[in-house]
């Protein structure tokens, strides 16, 4: 068994081009992902692709990791998983069907689960919730996408404020890490958001426009999702309440694993 808690990071369906062979399907992950999960988290990162997994396959892999998470992509979740017509064409259906399959198996098993942007969003449509197509659009909203900029880090600088939701879990983490009283700015770089929050799922952080920027399953153990992108603000308080969390979560399952391994290897001596 290793060592370190291991840690399922899903993948996306993507084209790349490669000279001489033209555009080629790839499975990829952001390397920003891996680098979180393995810094921050001080866990293994193993690639999940975006491809059917029979239910049983999946729920014995899920029995030998510590937790999952769910990354940002450039694609939507597919409109048809909460009942509404499309209003653009960039999906990867094939990691809607993985993903949500995905959460719905790991929250029935319990496993530590960290949604970042397209993660909180596959999170509620998972639960039952909806999304909003275009935030940009709506009345009385911001827009959330990305600013244009020389490089990738300045995508995601901070972009604007949000309030943690008093009495929540996330308000009553900042109070304990001495975060009260400190202003909360993230990232930004969605068209997407939760519209009607889905079933079991709270809301945890708003940005002043009232667009859900964290929610949580409230009868998970670990089940969390945030809208700006966790793992470019390692530095931001919110991000670190999150990120410690979640951490902390994968070693206690991670402990539980060893125990329970070191307790049926004796059984068997």
């Amino acid at each position: 068994m290793n060592s370190k808690p291991t840690v399922l990071v899903t993948a996306c369906n993507t084209s790349l081009h490669v000279p001489g062979w033209g555009d080629l399907a790839h499975q990829s992950v952001f390397d920003r992902y891996l680098r979180f999960v393995s810094s921050e988290c001080g866990a293994l990162p193993l690639i999940l692709p975006a491809i059917p997994v029979a239910d049983a396959v999946l729920r014995s892999l899920l029995q030998d990791v510590d937790g999952v998470l769910l990354t940002g992509a450039a694609s939507n979740v597919h409109p048809r998983h909460y009942g509404a017509e499309p209003r653009s064409h960039h999906f990867d259906e094939q990691r809607d069907e993985s993903s949500l399959h995905l959460i719905r198996v790991a929250f029935g098993m319990d496993l530590p689960l960290l949604g970042i942007c397209r993660g909180l969003q596959e999170i509620n449509v998972a639960f039952g919730g909806s999304l909003c197509q275009a935030v940009h659009e709506t009345e009385g909203r911001m827009d959330h996408r990305s600013r244009s900029a020389p490089t990738i880090a300045q995508r995601y600088v901070p972009a604007h404020p949000i309030t943690a939701v008093a009495g929540g879990w996330l308000a009553t983490r900042l109070v304990q890490a001495g975060h009260a009283d400190q202003a909360l700015h993230v990232n930004s770089a969605h068209g997407q958001a939760v519209d009607v929050l889905g079933a079991g799922l709270q809301p945890e952080a708003f940005a002043l426009d009232g667009t859900v920027e964290a929610l949580r399953a409230t009868a998970a153990t670990c089940v969390v999702g945030v809208q700006w992108h966790i793992e470019w603000m390692e530095n931001c308080a919110a991000s670190r309440v999150v990120g410690e969390d979640f951490k902390a979560a994968l070693q206690a399952r991670h402990q539980r694993r060893r125990a329970s391994l070191a307790s049926e290897e004796a059984f068997h001596a």
